[in-house]
């Protein structure tokens, strides 16, 4: 995927979205199955009334459909969908909120304010090379796997 041009503008009418496992409401249970779940923008001046203290580096979310980022969301991908998922640009991370889907802004980490830091830290140029490197390719199931064909797998021997 994608990060985010630093000079792209955030809108309300261009929802945000992510994916993830975390719980489907406040309390609640967490899902086995991955969700999606479409946010919408909060200006940084809506976003601090309710966390005076937000800047720069996040972008506050919120959504008006009963489905917000919920725990266990934390570090979840936010994203622009494209018009297809090569197309897709990365945003943020998911950080914190206060409860699920009650109104109050979720704060998202933004990728725009750290990409530099990231060029600087891993020497990885974003704007110039796609982040989308695939691991090793597993040969028993044919998958993309971090160097180890048994990654996560029940009952794989190495």
């Amino acid at each position: 995927m994608k990060l985010i041009d630093k000079e792209k503008e955030f809108s309300p009418s261009i929802p945000f979205h992510t994916l993830g496992w975390g719980r489907l409401w406040q309390g609640g249970f967490a899902t086995y199955i991955l969700r999606e779940v479409a946010l919408d923008y909060v200006s940084t001046n809506t976003c601090q009334s309710s966390w005076h203290w937000v800047g720069d580096s996040q972008i506050c979310t919120r959504s008006d459909q009963g489905k917000d980022t919920c725990q266990g969301d934390s570090g979840s991908i936010v994203f622009f969908k494209g018009e297809n998922s090569d197309s897709d640009q990365a945003v943020g991370i998911v950080s914190f909120g206060a409860g699920c889907a009650d109104g109050v802004p979720s704060v998202i980490s933004s990728i725009r304010y750290y990409k530099d830091w990231l060029k600087q830290k891993t020497g990885y140029d974003f704007d110039q090379q796609s982040p989308d490197t695939p691991g090793e390719l597993d040969q028993q199931s044919g998958s993309s796997a971090p160097n180890n064909s048994c990654y996560r797998r029940r009952g794989c021997k190495k």
